[in-house]
């Protein structure tokens, strides 16, 4: 370290252009990271019947701790989505897809268990409704706390208003 400054690492300098690169990069590992958890949990809950979940313990802590803060942070700061808008048409086909995944895996799942298929689709269905309309009365509570919080944060003073006081 050329300076005392306490600090075990000195910062980094970085011009606007290497910042948007590094954010871009962290941006893209993180959602990769985001889905293939998710892919991997999915897969060993398919191939691990009885034991998925001391199997999969971990990997469900690690991706609801990644999903939680994702969407409390992203919320506190006034943030949807760069590339889905906050409507109820897009609430709607999101959870359709949510519920047709899980319904779609449990059809799967159970089939292959044990081999009855209007069971295993009955499982499906029943499967498909209730996370349906979960993920329905989620993205609608949350679209209307992410649009109370951008109403707030467009309300606030701005800096230069206060320091004129």
């Amino acid at each position: 370290m050329s300076k005392k400054s306490g600090k075990l690492f000195e910062t980094a300098k970085l011009d606007e252009r290497e910042e948007r690169n590094l954010l871009q990069i962290e941006h893209r590992g993180f959602w990769t990271a985001y889905w293939l958890l998710l892919a991997i949990i999915l897969t060993e809950m398919f191939l691990f019947q009885e034991y998925s979940l001391r199997i999969l313990g971990g990997e469900w802590i690690v991706f609801f701790v990644m999903s939680a803060y994702t969407s409390s942070a992203c919320l506190k700061k006034g943030l949807w989505s760069g590339k889905i808008a906050a409507t109820p048409k897009n609430n709607l086909i999101l959870s359709v897809i949510g519920g047709l995944v899980m319904g779609v895996f449990t059809f799967g799942y159970t089939y292959r268990n044990y081999g009855k298929f209007f069971g295993s689709l009955a499982a499906g269905v029943f499967v498909f409704l209730p996370i349906f309309l979960l993920c329905l009365i989620a993205l609608e509570l949350t679209m209307r706390s992410y649009y109370k919080k951008v109403e707030e944060l467009e309300n606030e003073p701005e800096e230069d208003e206060i320091k004129k006081d």
